[in-house]
């Protein structure tokens, strides 16, 4: 239902001081110091990054059970951020399905495979869905959330939902799963979740009810649209030592505007004061337009295929 989108997500680590270290030296020196790292390379921004070359080597590290405990990890990262190759692929499944593995390192290689997911052959990435299902059916304790990720990413949602059954109620990602089924299965028990978030503060509740209001986002529900403004003001996002942490309504206002089509002003990466203006404008333009506004085809709309847009906003 919605199309797979690549992630790079960044780890800290406590083993050393990462500061300290220069780009060509961030991560090795937190890995045993074995020949076999020589294979994994490093990109600007400290990445671990797998040439063509090495990929089947490379693979094998990251499946065997034997291989150094860090170097393990840095080969998986480096597969899944280097681009999609057979050997690649079979390494990352074999490392997703270990059980004796971290869910960090099993999280990174079920990554890889959504990042692959462009580059599969159907026939490849039918199999690697019946391995990471038979994962999913055959371990009763708690799955890394990016293998149940990938297979929401496959257009498996309806088939975790119904494996899950009534254990997918209070599930750590029961709204992600929900948000990729039908509305008409999904859309009431969002607002059942929504509703018993109603009962915490707001900033308490805050990225609870965040992830709601996109959720009814992607079924096109106004309702979503009406969550995600009441968490517009900096009364109610959570905080950063004593101060509200802005970012947080930068990116819930984000979501409105790609909703609506339209920035209402605001065009800014990350958060900026001017928000605030932007944010007035908008809730002028949905207090008079809530009733009659339908959500634009387009995924970048233009002024003259959106009839919701604001007359003077860029």
């Amino acid at each position: 239902m919605k199309s797979a989108r690549c992630l790079t997500v960044l780890v800290a680590w406590a083993l050393c001081d990462m500061g300290s270290l220069a780009a060509d030296e961030y991560p090795f020196p937190a890995v045993e110091d074995v020949a076999e790292r020589s294979l994994i390379a490093v990109d600007e921004y400290g990445h671990p990054r797998i040439e063509d070359d090495n990929k089947k080597q490379v693979a094998k590290l990251a499946a065997a059970s034997d291989t150094p405990e860090k170097l393990r990890f840095y080969a998986i990262w480096g597969l899944a951020i280097s681009g999609y190759s057979v050997d690649s692929a079979e390494g990352l499944i074999q490392a997703a399905e270990d059980q004796g593995l971290s869910a960090a390192a099993r999280g990174y290689a079920a990554m890889g495979l959504r990042n692959f997911s462009r580059d599969l052959p159907p026939e490849s990435k039918g199999v690697l869905r019946g391995r990471l299902r038979h994962t999913v059916a055959s371990e009763s304790g708690s799955i890394p959330d990016s293998i149940i990720r990938t297979l929401i990413a496959w257009g498996d949602a309806e088939w975790i939902a119904n494996r899950l059954g009534d254990q997918i109620q209070g599930h750590q990602m029961e709204i992600e799963i929900l948000s990729a089924l039908e509305p008409p299965r999904a859309t009431d028990r969002l607002l059942e979740i929504y509703r018993a978030a109603q009962r915490q503060s707001v900033r308490e509740s805050y990225n609870r009810r965040a992830e709601i209001g996109r959720a009814l986002l992607a079924f096109h529900d106004r309702r979503g649209i009406d969550i995600l403004e009441s968490l517009l003001d900096a009364e109610v996002v959570p905080l950063s030592g004593e101060q509200p942490n802005h970012q947080y309504r930068h990116n819930v206002f984000n979501a409105i505007t790609r909703a609506a089509g339209q920035d209402f002003g605001y065009e800014h990466v990350n958060f900026d004061p001017s928000i605030d203006e932007a944010i007035r404008r908008f809730r002028s333009w949905w207090l008079e337009n809530r009733f009659t506004f339908t959500f634009p085809k387009d995924d970048h709309p233009t002024e003259n295929n959106n009839p919701n847009r604001v007359p003077g906003s860029s």
